[in-house]
């Protein structure tokens, strides 16, 4: 997981990942509430417990019933977000 980032995109740290399943086609609100549920994913989400630390790029990807978020250790020198 720690290197899924610089996988799947031009990003050259590493990275951290997290998850979501819904039943249906899920959409951010839905990930995020998922997200917050859980004691772990949260604190990554929040830089607290073992995740306290400034993370320097993030990523959000949604696909059909999954999203994931990055988080990088490195900065992103490609550029803004995309755009929806």
């Amino acid at each position: 997981m720690w290197s899924k980032p610089k996988e799947l995109t031009s990003y050259p740290g590493n990275g951290f990942e997290i998850a979501a399943q819904y039943s249906e086609p899920i959409d951010a609100k839905q990930a995020l509430t998922l997200w917050k549920g859980s004691q772990y994913h949260n604190e990554a989400l929040l830089n607290k417990g073992v995740y306290a630390r400034e993370w320097k790029a993030r990523g959000i990807g949604i696909y059909k019933n999954y999203s994931v978020v990055w988080f990088g250790h490195e900065v992103d020198n490609n550029g803004e977000p995309l755009k929806p």
